[in-house]
């Protein structure tokens, strides 16, 4: 999704270098807009329905996105709104961890979270990149996703 959203070419094989920075910038701008929902929304729906909110509309978004086969401003206006919605969701998950987590909790989660994030950075490079079928990536990726900090944070308590 990556290439064919951020580079000129559509064909992955033949993948080059060659982003569109001015995408890229307008995308990130949508995540001041998830902030800006997130605050005006926290206190009026609530925690958990803020994160649903802004979860769901992300996964909706690139759902349609990768469903339609968009490009162009089609392709720009989904993943403007699946990012908003994420930084919305995201945003929201950090001010309900606080509220929840004593201190010691929150710094193995996130010492177990940034150590998992930089083991699957490392290993998604060598998996994507290769001969392996997309699904399976997929499936490896989550596995050691899901499952391995998982493992992490109930060895912490």
């Amino acid at each position: 999704l990556v290439t064919r959203l951020f580079d000129h070419t559509s064909d992955d094989a033949a993948f080059k270098c060659n982003f569109r920075y001015g995408f890229i910038l307008g995308v990130a701008t949508s995540q001041f807009l998830g902030v800006f929902c997130c605050v005006l929304g926290v206190d009026r729906l609530g925690r958990v329905k803020t994160q649903v909110l802004g979860y769901t509309t992300c996964a909706i978004a690139l759902g349609l996105c990768l469903a339609v086969n968009t490009t162009g401003d089609a392709a720009f206006f989904f993943v403007y709104v699946a990012t908003a919605a994420a930084m919305m969701g995201s945003a929201c998950s950090w001010i309900h961890c606080a509220e929840l987590y004593d201190t010691n909790l929150r710094a193995t989660g996130h010492a177990a979270a940034l150590t998992f994030s930089r083991i699957g950075a490392f290993l998604s490079s060598y998996f994507v990149d290769s001969n392996i079928d997309v699904a399976a990536v997929i499936a490896v990726l989550a596995l050691g996703g899901g499952l391995l900090p998982a493992l992490a944070i109930s060895a912490s308590l």
